[in-house]
């Protein structure tokens, strides 16, 4: 026997009139992007609900992706669904980055919860857990050895807790800790308004290590810029977007990823980024220039740090600018060539 695909057609025979003359009202206000009907939907949806508010979205797929996002869902994550579901369910799992765990279902056609457990119990046989174990615990943790300082000592010229270096001492520096105000940026760098919160670390990353494990980038195929969404809504840029950031010495392209969590006159960029698919030879450098963000710090002696020569990267010289990535938009006549 054949299965049909879908079956809206009979799902709305009865009512054709009704939205053949609400879908002619609509094309005559010219409103085909939100506009009042939207919001009367969204006001009559949430009613029918007892809730404050209700969010039309353009399909089911966005109904369920906007949820998954909104309760931390990231990639890498498992989301345990239903064996039978629709397949905008596991597309839009996928589309957050992480992976469908189908559990069977019951003579109800709906999801069997007492076997949720056994799946998660699978995945625990390795470590020697059980579910309820999991449960209590709430965490799985290695193991620890404690006070290994009475063993070894501290990891210190003295092997003691130094509060005054004696290294510092001997090279010629303060040996007690100090702080200095920093210089005020160049004029250049005051132009840009933006702060970068550079230097996050991203699992199963290390570092700038790994790029070129599949399962590895399948998880996170991208380097990602958190930006406030009011911040995004002012530059044009949407959620996935590629965007640049640009500074007096120079830019890179990563995708925006939209928080809340953020100051609006901050972003987050993530470090080490390049690519391996690229190609080694200059002036690719597999492709750094397009994506790692120390192409846009400076490493002026006068602006590092004195003693250990580390580059500014954090404070009024990580001012920045934002705007969207056109298709393109390329470094060098580079392009990211990925195939993840």
């Amino acid at each position: 026997m054949k299965v049909k695909y879908s079956y809206l057609e009979a799902q709305f025979a009865d009512y054709q009139e009704i939205f053949a003359k609400i879908a002619t009202e609509v094309i005559k206000t010219g409103d085909y992007t939100l506009g009042k009907a939207v919001d009367d939907f969204e006001t009559m949806f949430a009613e029918l609900l007892g809730v404050t508010y209700a969010i039309g979205v353009n399909s089911g797929t966005d109904a369920l992706f906007l949820p998954l996002k909104a309760i931390g869902v990231n990639p890498g994550d498992e989301v345990i669904t239903a064996a039978n579901t629709f397949i905008a369910t596991a597309g839009a799992i996928a589309a957050t980055g992480a992976r469908p765990v189908y559990i069977d279902v019951t003579d109800e056609y709906s999801i069997d919860s007492e076997k949720i457990e056994d799946a998660i119990q699978y995945q625990l046989e390795p470590l020697g857990m059980t579910y309820e174990e999991f449960t209590d615990d709430g965490y799985i943790r290695g193991g620890r050895e404690y006070k290994k300082y009475e063993k070894n000592g501290f990891p210190t010229a003295t092997g003691k807790v130094e509060l005054y270096s004696t290294v510092f001492e001997k090279l010629g520096y303060d040996p007690l800790p100090s702080y200095t105000e920093p210089e005020p940026p160049d004029t250049d760098w005051t132009k840009y308004r933006l702060l970068n919160l550079s230097g996050v670390r991203t699992m199963p990353y290390h570092h700038s290590e790994y790029r070129h494990v599949d399962a590895f980038r399948r998880m996170h195929p991208d380097p990602i810029v958190e930006i406030h969404i009011d911040t995004a809504r002012l530059h044009g840029i949407a959620d996935g977007d590629w965007v640049w950031i640009e500074t007096p010495i120079g830019r890179c392209r990563q995708r925006a990823r939209l928080v809340t969590t953020l100051d609006p006159d901050c972003i987050s960029t993530q470090h080490g980024w390049w690519y391996p698919e690229n190609t080694p030879e200059a002036p690719s450098l597999y492709g750094l220039w397009e994506a790692n963000i120390n192409v846009t710090t400076d490493d002026d002696p006068s602006k590092c740090d004195p003693m250990s020569g580390g580059w500014p990267f954090k404070g009024q010289y990580m001012r920045c600018r934002i705007r969207k990535a056109e298709k393109e938009d390329q470094v060098l006549g580079l392009s990211v060539k990925t195939k993840y």
